[in-house]
């Protein structure tokens, strides 16, 4: 449970980081640029989620 918790804590962060970021470049590649974005944090949540799965559960 508390793992979760702190997986959507890190993704709100990350996805505030993203918009701040990308309202500050006003990149001009617009929701392509979007896309890649979310494709790259889609990587990024999935890559954390297997790393929990892979911690020894000291429980």
């Amino acid at each position: 449970m508390i793992p979760w918790i702190i997986a959507a804590f890190a993704i709100i962060v990350a996805l505030t980081v993203v918009l701040f970021t990308a309202n500050r470049r006003k990149s001009s590649k617009g929701l392509m640029g979007n896309i890649h974005t979310t494709m790259h944090l889609g990587e990024i949540v999935s890559r954390q989620k297997e790393l929990q799965n892979h911690k020894p559960k000291s429980q």
